[in-house]
């Protein structure tokens, strides 16, 4: 979806403004809450609302801790090895299958984990295997706390690829995150707090996908009501993309939110849709627009950070001698000029606005 180009209107008169949100590749996002009270309503393209399936996974703060920007995220409070409850994706059932030579995907979610719960289990994060595990993909987090992905192929079942032990720690949020391509190389990539913690190239793939499952959050696999090896622990701002975001962007996913208070994936997509058009993007009193060429010193390539004179920018592309990103400024609300003696409002229109 083009974003709407900035407009200057003089007028003596009021302006209605219809916002627009640019999340063309944005499948899924579940931020889980509406802003007063816990959600499971999908803010990505695909629409609906997740459904509990099985024991409920409660949507509340998790233990009383929030991540930045965030009251409520979805808890699952009593895992079991199985029937603990899970959280489908709607239409889940054919999305994501990754059965074709170029699909891709990006997964990204910040995670509370609160350790195996029986010394042994895995803790699922989102699947889209079956209750055989010779169907789909999967990613979870074993009990040794490494970052695992299994994918079946047509000829290869339940592949795994895992980080080193002891990646994921208990007791704090940590940004989680997997880049997948079915390209000739097919390149797999794990991310923890926007640094990559594991490659492996898989080859010229497709995915055993011969039944529908649905996606399921909070379990290793599903297959009914039962969902099987279940989380112990919260998932928030839960996203998931039909591309497979660089690295730099999902970099920025982590230290933008650090810097800015609140940014989430559903804001950041919209400024990698600015990027991406050379366009801008409002978010809150600031004004994102693509810039280049400004001085990185001392940053690396998907840093966000405010310089001495007020600017913010992100990094997102480009090179140190000709950087490529995002600059954001504070933006009046409105402008008042007198000319020749009457006075004229200057109106900026506006996509899109998050406080």
């Amino acid at each position: 979806m083009k974003l709407i180009p900035r407009l200057f209107v003089f007028a003596s008169f009021s302006l209605t403004v219809l916002a627009t949100d640019a999340r063309a590749a944005l499948v899924y996002y579940l931020p889980f809450e509406d802003g007063t009270d816990p959600s499971l309503v999908n803010q990505g393209t695909a629409g609906g609302s997740g459904a509990v399936s099985g024991a409920p996974a409660p949507s509340t703060v998790a233990g009383g801790v929030t991540k930045l920007g965030s009251d409520y995220s979805e808890r699952w409070s009593t895992p079991t090895n199985n029937a603990t409850g899970t959280v489908l994706l709607p239409g889940g059932t054919n999305q994501f299958r990754m059965n074709n030579t170029g699909d891709q995907m990006t997964i990204s979610t910040w995670i509370y984990w609160n350790g195996s719960y029986n010394g042994t289990a895995a803790s699922g994060i989102v699947s889209a295997m079956n209750g055989s595990n010779n169907v789909g993909w999967a990613l979870s987090i074993n009990s040794a706390g490494s970052l695992v992905f299994n994918l079946n192929t047509p000829t290869t079942a339940f592949i795994g690829r895992s980080s080193a032990v002891g990646t994921i720690t208990t007791g704090s949020w940590l940004n989680v995150a997997v880049t997948l391509s079915l390209s000739a190389t097919s390149p797999l990539t794990m991310y923890l707090n926007g640094t990559a913690i594991y490659t492996n190239n898989l080859g010229n793939i497709t995915l055993n996908t011969t039944t529908s499952q649905s996606l399921a959050l909070g379990a290793l696999d599903y297959t009914g009501p039962n969902a099987s090896r279940s989380l112990n622990g919260s998932l928030d701002d839960f996203a998931m993309w039909n591309t497979a975001l660089t690295a730099a962007k999902l970099k920025s996913l982590n230290t933008a939110p650090t810097l800015l208070t609140g940014y989430d994936a559903g804001i950041m997509n919209s400024l990698f849709t600015a990027y991406d058009l050379q366009d801008d993007y409002t978010v809150g009193d600031l004004d994102w627009s693509y810039s280049s060429g400004f001085d990185v010193t001392g940053k690396l390539l998907g840093d966000t950070w405010l310089a001495g004179d007020g600017t913010y920018y992100m990094w997102l592309g480009g090179t140190s001698g000709n950087a490529l990103g995002l600059q954001a400024v504070p933006e009046p609300g409105a402008i008042s000029l007198i000319v020749a003696g009457g006075l004229f409002l200057v109106l900026r229109r506006r996509r899109f606005h998050r406080a």
